[in-house]
């Protein structure tokens, strides 16, 4: 199986004018086990590591809300709040037989309030995902100017 070419893609995560970096460190193939995702913001003037992901990501554009997927004995879905250059969980799911959620303390909680806070946090916004470029010296000089 032919190794795939790693990849980034600017994301406007939180609500300011300065995209996040969103890089698709994959390798062969397109499952979890042959890579990861990062996501990076630019805070205080430093570079800071907000996330790794294994298997998805997406954002709701500019409203600081960002969801993480995991496949592994079950489907996990986490919605992350960034904040001042940093994450917290405010909402998660898991799927296995079942479907569970729960609040940002890990308390379950119904899908009707999961709903609702969901709501709070995003609005009306659609999720996105990253359209990435490859990694190559010319998309780094257009793209992360």
């Amino acid at each position: 199986q032919q190794s795939r070419p790693r990849q980034f893609a600017c994301v406007y995560v939180d609500n300011d004018s300065v995209p996040e970096l969103f890089v698709d460190a994959g390798g062969a193939g397109t499952n979890h086990v042959s890579g990861f995702y990062k996501l990076y913001t630019f805070w205080n003037g430093k570079v800071r590591d907000v996330c790794t992901m294994r298997d998805g990501f997406g954002y709701y554009k500019k409203k600081g809300i960002f969801q993480t997927y995991t496949m592994l004995h079950g489907e996990y879905t986490t919605y992350q709040k960034l904040v001042s250059g940093k994450s917290s969980v405010k909402l998660s799911s898991e799927s296995y037989f079942t479907t569970n959620y729960y609040d940002s303390n890990n308390k379950k909680i119904s899908k009707a309030m999961f709903n609702k806070s969901l709501k709070s946090l995003v609005g009306t916004a659609k999720v996105s995902v990253p359209v990435c470029k490859i990694n190559t010296k010319a998309n780094r000089t257009k793209y992360l100017k």
